[in-house]
């Protein structure tokens, strides 16, 4: 459609000294490996409990912590997660929508690839000659 101008939706400044990691957590949700995991066996009164704590992999600015009965392997107490400071939306400003954040990565990524500026006429197929093996 010729003649449209679209508007491309505002930065968030939230996001704005934020490193790519925690960018990318907060699109893609956190990564938690098994590997990175350390447990601890707790006594309670009433049980014994595994305290499991995973620390994000990709961000490294949260930590899961969830409480396992030894007995059921059920969770004992709904699992938490704490936020290093700086993670979190300054207080009273509210959630950072999903959209501001993918406007971030885009942003990003144009910014890190910009267009050339001299455009072809348009793709060939040996353009995609590097995405196939040999």
């Amino acid at each position: 459609m010729s003649g449209v101008r679209r508007t491309r939706a505002p930065r968030d400044v939230r996001l704005k000294d934020q490193p790519d990691e925690v960018v990318e957590c907060r699109d893609e949700r956190h990564l938690f490996l098994s590997s990175d995991q350390r447990d601890e066996r707790w006594r309670w009164p009433e049980r014994d409990v595994i305290k499991r704590v995973n620390p994000c992999v990709r961000c490294k600015r949260v930590v899961r912590i969830k409480y396992i009965d030894e007995n059921t392997g059920e969770l004992a107490v709904p699992s938490k997660l704490i936020y290093r400071r700086g993670f979190l939306a300054p207080p009273g400003t509210g959630r950072i929508p999903k959209q501001a954040v993918r406007v971030e990565q885009a942003l990003r990524f144009l910014e890190r690839n910009p267009l050339p500026q001299k455009r072809a006429n348009g793709p060939t197929i040996d353009q995609y000659d590097d995405y196939f093996p040999d």
